[in-house]
């Protein structure tokens, strides 16, 4: 497999990429299946709603932003290697909290837990840390040089080593430099968010879907 180059294209991953397209069509239409060429050419769409079959989090990631806390609700969350201990997290480019980390080159994860209080997804999900103040609304403490929620099963707290640029996210690469459980309580799912506290999706979330009508 070609070496995944995080900044930067290169053309002959591209030609590569093109030409293994071309022979995934071919394979298709001799065996009756329908590849996603095949299928914007018939004019059908993708099934977005799989997506939600997919595992999320829900959690808050914060920063500082000229010494004031700041931060964003995420869901797409994930521990890339142990050792060095890695984590990327995805954050829209709209959000204050994208340029912050981008500034300070440093990022926490707070894990909400099923019985955090749910305002907490609101305050960090549906307002601009630009004009809000949202640590004055939540308990947090200063750990491991960041700000993290206490309300939650722990935090990690990292340092950007790298960045990929998407149309709209921005994914950071953090290395681990402090964790910490609080107390042993069952993190929440995004579907736990959605099926029993009955949440919705910020339009900045990776995976917004706009409710059917």
């Amino acid at each position: 497999m070609p070496k995944c180059v995080w900044n930067g294209g290169i053309k002959d991953q591209r030609l590569k990429i093109e030409n293994f397209q071309s022979q995934v069509c071919v394979c298709a239409a001799s065996t009756n299946l329908t590849c996603a060429k095949g299928r914007a050419e018939m004019g059908l769409k993708m099934n977005k709603n799989v997506f939600h079959k997919l595992s999320y989090g829900v959690y808050v990631v914060s920063t500082w932003d000229n010494g004031r806390p700041t931060g964003c609700t995420a869901n797409s969350a994930m521990q890339i290697t142990s050792s060095p201990a890695t984590i990327a997290v995805s954050v829209n480019h709209d959000n204050y909290t994208n340029k912050c980390i981008k500034e300070t080159g440093r990022f926490a994860i707070s894990i909400l837990a099923e019985d955090s209080v749910p305002s907490i997804i609101g305050t960090f999900g549906f307002q601009s840390g630009k004009d809000a103040d949202k640590f004055s609304e939540v308990e947090y403490r200063v750990a491991d040089l960041m700000p993290v929620v206490t309300d939650s099963c722990g935090y990690i707290a990292c340092e950007v080593i790298d960045s990929m640029e998407t149309a709209t996210h921005t994914v950071f690469l953090g290395e681990v430099k402090g964790a910490e459980a609080f107390g042993n309580r069952e993190a929440m799912t995004y579907s736990y968010y959605h099926k029993v506290i009955k949440g919705k999706s910020p339009k900045n979330a990776p995976t917004y879907l706009p409710e059917a009508e």
